[in-house]
């Protein structure tokens, strides 16, 4: 089955402990990081995490989620992974690419095309030098906080302990992240801003959106609105004013074009 030999060729490469050790995300070891991480899920719930592949008995070795981490140890044969939903996440440097299918996931590593794409884009961020952004991440982080537990209000009501918030935000996995303690001080802190500013309710270590959160963030919607359109004006105001002095060192003789057409010669 053409499946299944691909999930034996490239998991014979892929495989290893990788996604037992702490992955670095940030700083310069960050930019060298170059590692896989296999896991199975049922349904949006973590299930398995391979840590190991055995080729010549065709099966997965690895842990199974309890809830709370993966522990102990357990096999999966090849033959069963229909049975689950794959995840192969790809630590490429800074960034991270997640494959949901074998046949994704070997496309794109015989093409490469994504990968292409990361480093354009590491290429346009890694030269981005606008202290405007830097500053803008703490109050961006906040807000998406806040979005998140607006939207999932209005769906279905129920409040949301701070670790089905990281859950939702990172990923069942990002209790692998080796910053995953100061992240959590960071939700923690942010929750805490949202709750002072009447933002969020907190009953019981339990959040959930209130009426004023609309309010925020139509007004932060709007302040991002009208900052886009400052940025354009002034880069339209830039473009004219380097147009104008163009105009004007033609006009004094500091810059001399040749004549569309020479009556004299």
């Amino acid at each position: 089955m053409i499946k299944n030999k691909l999930y034996s060729y490239y998991f014979d490469k892929i495989v290893d402990e990788s996604a037992t050790k702490r992955i670095p995300r940030s700083g310069e070891r960050a930019k060298t990081v170059n590692c896989f991480v296999v896991a199975l899920d049922i349904k949006d719930q973590p299930y398995f995490l391979a840590t190991s592949f055995d080729k010549e008995r065709s099966v997965l070795e690895g842990s199974h989620w309890n809830g709370q981490e993966y522990t102990g140890s357990g096999e999966i044969e090849l033959s069963d992974l229909d049975k689950y939903r794959l995840d192969i996440t790809h630590y490429y440097g800074l960034s991270s690419v997640s494959y949901s299918n074998i046949y994704d996931f070997a496309f794109h590593r015989m093409f490469g095309f994504v990968y292409v794409l990361l480093r354009i884009q590491r290429f346009y961020h890694e030269n981005k030098q606008s202290r405007f952004y830097k500053k803008k991440f703490v109050t961006k982080t906040r807000m998406e906080l806040l979005y998140l537990l607006a939207e999932h209000h209005m769906n279905s009501g129920e409040p949301l302990s701070q670790q089905d918030l990281m859950k939702k935000m990172y990923g069942p996995k990002w209790v692998f992240h080796p910053a995953q303690r100061g992240q959590q001080k960071k939700v923690t802190f942010y929750l805490s801003s949202l709750v002072n500013s009447n933002d969020v309710v907190n009953i019981e270590e339990r959040y959930h959106a209130s009426p004023q959160a609309l309010e925020t963030i139509e007004r932060h919607e709007e302040d991002e609105r009208k900052f886009e359109e400052s940025q354009a004006l002034q880069a339209r105001l830039v473009l004219l004013t380097l147009l104008l002095t163009i105009f004007s060192a033609i006009q004094s003789g500091l810059i001399k074009l040749p004549p569309v057409i020479d009556l004299v010669g």
